[in-house]
């Protein structure tokens, strides 16, 4: 779809979720670790779904976003919003929100949606913005889509969380997806 993607990431926690949840691969993880063996339970399975969800903002589908209806996209929205409230994504520390300019355009709150408040562009990286809850426990990470995306754009999206997992939750990136 072209409906821009939402993901998050954390550690390991069971927890079932409902509304159903759209899993799709995504690959900022493995900028963090090197490689996907952190996802592997044995070798006819993944855990990947334990660590990271991956959605769209619309479940409305095109080729490119600006052939969607416009009133039915706004209404996807608005049920994916309601569906992003649910505890299951509220409780990802990392959100990393691939959507360039579609929050502004459909009016998406994200520092509302996620709890999060905007603290500028990474000094680095001018297509990476960087949200924080005010406990420093949560960062929203908000970027062009990946569609376009550069090895620049990921390393840099991987800094921030490896920083981010480091300095402010304080735990080793080695072991935070195990």
């Amino acid at each position: 779809t072209n409906g821009r993607v939402a993901s998050g990431l954390r550690q390991t926690k069971t927890q079932t979720c409902d509304p159903p949840v759209c899993q799709i691969y995504n690959p900022i993880p493995l900028f963090l670790r090197g490689d996907i063996t952190v996802f592997r339970m044995d070798e006819n399975s993944l855990s990947f779904h334990k660590y990271v969800f991956s959605s769209d903002f619309s479940s409305e589908a095109a080729t490119c976003s600006q052939n969607t209806d416009k009133t039915s996209t706004k209404q996807s929205i608005t049920g994916r919003n309601e569906m992003f409230r649910h505890e299951f994504f509220q409780d990802f520390p990392i959100v990393i929100i691939a959507a360039g300019h579609y929050p502004e355009n459909y009016k998406i709150d994200m520092e509302d949606l996620f709890k999060v408040k905007w603290i500028g562009p990474d000094s680095k990286h001018r297509f990476i913005n960087v949200h924080y809850n005010d406990e420093r426990t949560k960062i929203l990470i908000h970027t062009m889509q990946l569609s376009y995306f550069s090895y620049d754009l990921l390393e840099g999206i991987a800094r921030i969380v490896r920083e981010f997992i480091e300095k402010d939750l304080k735990q080793d990136i080695r072991n935070f997806l195990l």
